[in-house]
């Protein structure tokens, strides 16, 4: 708008008015300047300094409400990831295929019972996860302190070349919660140190996490079932299964957090 059409806009909206209302008028509006002159910013002035960011990061996990800015965006961290967004597939060619951690605990300090058996699964598995090509890393009767510290160093190294990571568990449990040798600890310990702000090198990356350990007292007594003929059949075998076998349970977000949509899903192929 011109000089011209401004004056014009004001003739406009003061004719018909007393002294008084054009007077009012005229400071109204330079009120209205002022406050848009107080509003504008820089940009410098809209970054946020190095410790407003590290305070954001630390808000935002595990499940609590990620901390909102002013303007209700959530600062977040920016990491470098080696796969397109829309394939597919997981990149699964990178030099070496990745850590396994191995937390194998069968004695305890608090009287618990041995976990018999628990040494040829460990076993068991180690040969199953070099047949891989994975690094694995077997603990024996860690210590709380002892887990703590073997997942923050390894989350701390640089995983870029690798396909994945994996974590296992063997141990007794209660609900959510895992028995190290001597306490007591919260199954979402074991994947915090690898999130993707913390263990940038893993981000887009399969971070597998099993847990072999009890989660209640129930006892699954399976059901009897027969293969081949009826019941009156010699030729008939019968056998065992868990009454929760053949299920799997998933969720699309963890407890406490807000799921994420349109979110494209990748295969992961170990062969």
């Amino acid at each position: 708008m011109s000089k011209n059409e401004k004056g014009e806009e004001n003739k406009d909206r003061n004719s018909g008015r007393c002294p008084e209302t054009r007077e009012l008028v005229k400071t109204e509006e330079k009120e209205e300047v002022e406050e848009i002159e107080e509003e504008s910013v820089s940009v410098a002035q809209c970054i946020p300094s190095s410790s407003e960011t590290q305070q954001s990061d630390m808000d935002g996990w595990p499940f609590g409400k990620a901390k909102d800015t002013n303007d209700g965006i959530t600062s977040q961290k920016i990491v470098r990831i080696d796969i397109d967004p829309n394939a597919e597939n997981y990149n699964m060619y990178h030099k070496r295929r990745g850590v396994a951690l191995i937390f194998n605990n069968i004695s305890f300090t608090n009287r618990m019972t041995v976990r018999q058996g628990s040494e040829k699964d460990c076993n068991d598995l180690t040969k199953s996860l070099k047949n891989l090509d994975f690094e694995v890393r077997i603990y024996k009767d860690p210590t709380l302190k002892t887990i703590s510290t073997i997942l923050q160093e390894t989350a701390a190294e640089d995983h870029t070349d690798a396909d994945c990571l994996i974590v296992t568990v063997m141990s007794h449990g209660e609900s959510t919660l895992l028995h190290s040798a001597d306490s007591l600890y919260s199954a979402d310990m074991l994947w915090t140190p690898f999130t993707a702000d913390q263990c940038p090198t893993l981000a887009g990356k399969p971070k597998l996490f099993f847990i072999q350990a009890c989660r209640g007292n129930q006892l699954d007594h399976g059901v009897t079932v027969l293969q081949g003929g009826d019941v009156t059949d010699s030729r008939t075998d019968f056998y065992t299964i868990p009454v929760f076998s053949d299920i799997m349970v998933a969720y699309s977000t963890l407890s406490g957090t807000y799921p994420l949509t349109n979110i494209h899903l990748r295969e992961v192929s170990l062969t």
